[in-house]
């Protein structure tokens, strides 16, 4: 089917016995070679948060963001710093799924927690490639909790 499709000769195709490991061919998408690239994308600001105060826009009604396409950085980075140095906010509940080495939002978790507030996340531990990543930030928050009598 592929070969009629794709106008395939039997030369443009192999059959093999086992399943193909595709994480090789990261090596291949870490050459230099710029045709292999994506040209580079500047995450938009999100339209639905405006120029007001972000939580007069959550206010006004739901807020929907579109990851990677609209900043991150512009609606949950802002929205938990935000909530973080807000006098109103009690508590700051959320789950983490993939977290950068240099992630500012764990930077205002901690902050809203020495600020008297409750912070609990839920940190998914096993998010394919970034294991060995976030068990470093689980132990990290960890020890910071313990010391900090948070915990």
């Amino acid at each position: 089917m592929l070969r009629e499709r794709f106008e395939l000769s039997a030369g443009d195709m192999y059959e093999l016995d086992e399943e193909v490991d595709y994480t090789t061919l990261f090596k291949i998408g870490g050459l230099p070679v710029p045709e292999l690239r994506e040209t580079a994308w500047t995450p938009l600001p999100p339209g639905a948060l405006g120029s007001s105060s972000i939580f007069s826009a959550i206010h006004a009604g739901d807020v929907l963001v579109h990851h990677p396409y609209e900043s991150f950085d512009a609606s949950g980075e802002h929205f938990i710093s935000t909530a973080a140095d807000d006098p109103d906010t009690v508590a700051i509940k959320m789950t983490a799924y993939r977290i950068g080495d240099d992630t500012p939002f764990v930077k205002s978790l901690i902050r809203a927690a020495e600020l008297g507030k409750q912070v609990a996340r839920v940190m998914e531990i096993k998010a394919r490639f970034d294991e060995e990543r976030n068990l470093h930030w689980a132990g990290s928050w960890n020890g910071w909790v313990r010391t900090s009598r948070l915990g």
